[in-house]
């Protein structure tokens, strides 16, 4: 039986998702990475998740080479998500709803669209 994997529950006022493809925690706790983003962006953010990425695939066969990359899942507060609408390009943190729009699902689980905020 397959276990179907669930969205992790945002908090009240953490409405807006982001993705920052190719991060992971290493040895850091969710609190350190929540505590990364208030120093490095001065905003309030709650961790999700790291999701694994699925490999690419050519009808019923992976493709290899492809696939297995760690994508960092969290959510920023609602006041201050124009504040960090610009800073995030920088580093390469996407919008989840654009990256979802531009065919960013067939990568992770179907559960990822659950955090849609648009």
């Amino acid at each position: 039986m397959v276990k179907k994997t669930k969205a992790i529950k945002r908090n009240d006022g953490f409405k807006q998702v982001c993705i920052w493809p190719g991060t992971s925690m290493g040895n850091n706790t969710p609190a350190d990475f929540e505590n990364f983003i208030r120093e490095t962006f001065g905003v309030e953010s709650q961790f999700l998740e790291v999701c694994i990425t699925k490999p690419d695939m050519e009808g019923t066969e992976p493709v290899k080479d492809t696939g297995g990359r760690s994508d960092l899942f969290f959510a920023i507060a609602d006041k201050d998500t124009a504040k960090f609408a610009f800073v995030r390009l920088e580093y390469g943190i996407r919008w989840l709803d654009d990256f979802l729009d531009n065919g960013g699902l067939r990568l992770h689980d179907e559960h990822i669209n659950e955090y849609r905020s648009w």
